[in-house]
């Protein structure tokens, strides 16, 4: 067993998520991150699905030579993280996940996900490249800020934002809590307070189905969050003891 934790940080799109606090978790914790096909080194000749995304998670796991990690996503990484931990074969010690919840649904008397989620994906799909590129670009700037946004604009394949828009909506059925129960691993679910895609009712949901895990609420998103990373650290230290 390796003395320092092994994280896989799980992107929505990309490992620029998390640089705000991947020198704070680099401080005590081995750290994997990629990007989604598409984007970066990482460009692939397939269209972007479910499947082609769950693959690059895990070759980056098999890559390493990893026997066992904790699985760490935000957003809709986070459904990507538990996919990806169906998927591994290695023993997954624990799942953090930020704005955490257990389906994207848009519908109903208590939504996971903002309607306007799934409104500004559509409207990805149905714009020109260069119009889908700005509009996407803006949304990963008001979340990450101007950096991650030109970060991204450098790395994206022309097909890149129609077909990750289409990836959100093709899989907005998707229902997390099965999977969680079948892995069976320690869970840390994150909340963002007053986010303005997330509801409330999502995170509310997932911690009743799973009254065990650890929480937080914190007022940033929880990818660039200090405050996330240091109750991350809390929770490895549960999960991982030293050898």
């Amino acid at each position: 067993m390796s003395e320092r934790p092994r994280l896989l940080l799980v992107p929505s799109m990309s490992e620029l998520e998390w640089g705000r606090i991947l020198p704070l978790l680099e401080e005590w914790a081995e750290v994997a991150v990629f990007d989604l096909p598409g984007l970066g080194e990482t460009g692939s000749s397939r269209p972007l699905d479910a499947a082609l995304s769950v693959a690059v998670g895990v070759e980056e796991l098999e890559r390493r030579g990893w026997s066992d990690a904790i699985l760490v996503g935000d957003q809709f990484g986070s459904a990507l993280a538990v996919l990806v931990a169906e998927a591994w074969e290695g023993d997954v010690r624990g799942l953090a996940l930020g704005h955490a919840c257990l389906t994207f649904t848009r519908e109903g008397p208590r939504p996971a996900i903002s309607a306007i989620a799934a409104d500004f994906q559509l409207q990805l799909t149905r714009l020109g490249r260069a119009q889908a590129d700005q509009m996407f670009l803006q949304g990963v700037e008001m979340t990450y800020g101007s950096d991650v946004a030109d970060g991204i604009r450098a790395r994206l394949s022309p097909s890149f934002t129609q077909q990750y828009a289409q990836l959100l909506l093709d899989n907005q059925e998707i229902d997390l809590e099965p999977r969680l129960r079948q892995l069976g691993a320690p869970l840390f679910f994150a909340q963002h307070k007053e986010c303005g895609l997330w509801m409330p009712e999502g995170f509310e949901d997932a911690v009743a189905a799973f009254p065990d895990a650890r929480t937080l609420v914190t007022e940033e998103n929880p990818g660039s969050s200090p405050e996330f990373a240091a109750e991350l650290r809390e929770f490895v230290r549960t999960v991982w003891p030293p050898a």
